[in-house]
């Protein structure tokens, strides 16, 4: 027993000014998926201040220190970063601090544009 319960709630699919209320009450963000090109949530709680658990992927790359990954499959040393963040404040906020300045970087207008080009590329 990890005793995480109360410390973590699943709500589902939230959207617009909820998600983001929800995002800037919490502590962590925690993303167990296992195949990833391009994770916007991770992106969105960076940006709300959030340190991300993630399982170790390639499509995480560009996040560097602002995020914690573990590796995949490993539930346990997933639970004990969950653990080590909620138990430790000022990592928490250091990673967190990290974590915003690296998603407030990101201009999704410049990103959709480099994209369609990249498309057109390939089309092309």
């Amino acid at each position: 027993m990890k005793k995480l319960q109360g410390n973590i709630i699943f709500l589902g699919s939230i959207l617009g000014q909820e998600k983001y209320a929800i995002l800037k009450s919490s502590k962590v963000f925690v993303f167990p998926s296992y195949s990833e090109s391009w994770a916007i949530s991770v992106s969105e709680a960076m940006y709300c201040g959030l340190v991300c658990v993630l399982y170790n992927s390639k499509a995480y790359d560009t996040y560097l220190d602002g995020v914690l990954e573990v590796p995949v499959e490993d539930k346990g040393e997933f639970v004990e970063t969950i653990i080590k963040l909620l138990s430790n404040e000022n990592l928490r906020r250091e990673i967190a601090d990290k974590a915003k300045r690296i998603a407030s970087k990101f201009d999704w207008e410049k990103i959709a544009q480099d994209h369609d080009q990249n498309l057109h590329e390939i089309i092309n």
